[in-house]
This record gives C-alpha cells, structure tokens and sequence, in this order.
C-alpha cells in the first residue's frame, strides 16, 4: 500500500514537473517576443499598445519567476487573462490579420497538461478560448471596421505571432514528450525496485523461499522435459545460536551477509542462490549431477571455513554444513529438499563442518 502511494506521489510530482517546464518555456518565449512589440510598436507611434506590451513583458516575467517557485494555476490563470487582453487590444488595433490570436492558441495544450484541473474544467477552458476567438471575429467581421495599417507591419506582426505560436507549440509537445518517457522510465523502475523487494531478503539480498521455489518448480519442468538434472545444496551455519548469544544479533546478521556474498563466489551466474530461513541457504545448481554439485559444496565448505569473518574488530569463527540432493525426472520437488535436508542433517549429527550427498531417487 505504502509502495503504490509513493509512486502515485511521484507520478503526480512528474505531472507537476511537466507543467511547470511547459510554462516556463512558454513564458520565455511570450517574454521575447512581448518586448520585441513594444519595441516595433513604439516605431509604429502606437504608444498605447506599445506600453501595453511593455507591461505585458513584465507580467510574463513575473509569471516565469513564479513557476520557478512551484506556483502553478495561479501563474496560468493570470497568463490567460493577460493573453486575451492582449488578444483584444492588438486585434482591434492592428486587425484580425495580425495574428494577436495565436498568442492564446498557444496556451492551449499547456491549459490541457494541468493536472490541478479537472479534465472537464480544462475542456471549458480550451473550448472557451475557441468560442471567445470564434466571437472576437465575427464581431470584426459585422463591424467592419477599417484598420489604418501599413499592410507590410501587418504581415510581420503575423509572422512574428505565427513565429511566437509554433515555437511555444514545438517545444511544449517536446517538453510534453520528454517528461511523458522520464515517468515511464521511472514507472519502470519503481515497478522494478517492487518487484526487487518481493523477491529478495532484505538482509541478505539474496532471493527468498517463495520466490526461489517459483525457479525450482521451473527448473524442474525443463528437468521432466528430457532437460540435465540439476542439484540442489541446503546449507546450515554451524553453532549459530551461539554466535548470536556471543556477539550479538547484529553481529549473527553480520555473519549472514558476509556468508551471502561468499556463496555468490562459489557458484555460476546462472545458478541460483536463496535465504531459506533463518541461517539456512538453499543453493540450486542448473544442470548439475550430484557428484558436482558435492564438489562445489566442498569448495564453498572450504572457502567458510578459511575466510576470517571480522566484525568489530573481532574474528568470529564460522563454519558450515552443507547437504546435496540431485533433482532429475525420477525425483520430486518436496522429495529433493527433503533429502538435502536430511544429508544435511546427517552432516550435523557427524560432527558438522562437513558437505554430505543425500540419497536420490525418492519422493
């Protein structure tokens, strides 16, 4: 439960993230191309319109700083209300030509990423903006009114807004794309990292039971299959209740790890190793016989035995007894743990520190 919320927090933290950019891309490009008109305009002597822009720059300005803040639909909001007056003035100012119209037909996919709205409050709003453009030219269209402007500024304005609309449109669906793979990405890896935990021991980092009987059972399949046997290895650490009570339960989860990361030495990549319970370990060797798989046991045996465990300073002495089974098309699952089970139980009543082959062909 834990988990599936952390990753709708950061699924809805990416969704954040996308709208933050979008804006901010979005604000710097009005910012740019908002001074560029005052500066045209105020050689145009349209002084009104000029210091509108100006204000609107500065506005814009104010917005870009805000998102980088965090804030999100207030920055929006105002950004809207900013470009449909400026949508209304330019237009009624320099005609529907001009193209002042593009400038909210940009901010329309940026409305849509807004994840703080609903999905039908996003809707109206878009489908606002259209029928308030819509209206803004039939009005113009009835009036008819005569707009004084050299056609050659009006072509540019155009240009410039045509400009000012694609750019904010390419590089929000390229924001929009990217941050749609970085939470994909991250989705994978979240479902990859649960995965991770549900499969291993947290103390060791080696497989647990469930899972490593989920490969046995696979394994076996291939085995019934007409596939090589394969051998499996229960292994027990020696005196291990006495280590806990001499050095401690850190210092016993101590010899578990250390005795984890020697076992990975002792085997084949396409081996597998597991945390059974407690201080056992279950090692299966793919197809191995039993006399190799008592080889290998050996080594491991040896490898223990030789290697100083340290902790704090202090050597403690670890030894282990290991039991081999062989697992083939005549053998069950339960009937091959139970005699690596018993092979290492007879290694225990032995003296223990001993690798021992079981009996095969049972269960």
């Amino acid at each position: 439960m834990g988990d599936n919320l952390s990753i709708h927090k950061q699924a809805k933290f990416l969704q954040q993230n996308q709208l933050t950019k979008a804006l901010n891309s979005s604000a710097l490009f009005i910012i740019i191309f908002r001074l560029l008109f005052a500066v045209i305009l105020a050689f145009m002597h349209y002084w009104s319109l000029a210091v509108y822009s100006l204000l609107g720059g500065l506005l814009w300005i104010w917005i870009y700083k805000m998102t980088k803040k965090g804030y999100q639909t207030p920055p929006l909001v105002l950004g809207i209300l900013e470009s449909i007056l400026y949508c209304i003035l330019a237009t009624l100012k320099l005609g529907w030509n001009s193209g002042a119209y593009f400038s909210l037909i940009s901010l329309l996919p940026v409305i849509m990423i807004n994840g703080a709205a609903r999905g039908k409050l996003r809707t109206f709003l878009c489908g606002s903006i259209v029928v308030f453009l819509a209206a803004l030219f039939a009005v113009l269209q009835s009036l008819k009114t005569n707009v004084l402007v050299d056609p050659t500024f009006q072509c540019l304005f155009f240009i410039l807004n045509l400009v000012q609309c694609c750019s904010i449109l390419i590089t929000v669906t390229y924001t929009i794309e990217k941050e749609k793979m970085l939470s994909e990405a991250e989705i994978v890896n979240a479902n990859q990292r649960l995965l991770t935990l549900a499969n291993t021991d947290p103390l060791t980092s080696l497989l647990n039971r469930r899972i490593m009987t989920t490969l046995i059972e696979e394994e076996k399949v291939k085995v019934d299959g007409d596939g090589p046997p394969f051998s499996l290895i229960m292994i027990d650490v020696d005196n291990f209740k006495q280590i806990n009570d001499e050095y401690g339960h850190d210092g016993g989860d101590f010899v578990l790890v250390m005795l984890a990361e020697k076992l990975k030495l002792g085997v084949r990549k396409n081996d597998r190793i597991s945390r059974w319970g407690g201080d056992e370990f279950l090692i299966m060797l793919v197809e191995t016989d039993p006399e190799n798989g008592k080889y290998v046991a050996e080594k491991i045996r040896s490898r223990v035995e030789n290697t100083p465990f340290i902790y704090h300073e202090m050597s403690i002495p670890v030894t282990i007894t290991l039991g081999i089974s062989e697992c083939d098309k005549f053998t069950g699952i339960s009937g091959c743990l139970r005699n690596a089970d018993l092979a290492l139980y007879k290694g225990k009543q032995e003296g223990k520190n001993c690798s021992v082959l079981g009996s095969s062909h049972s269960g």
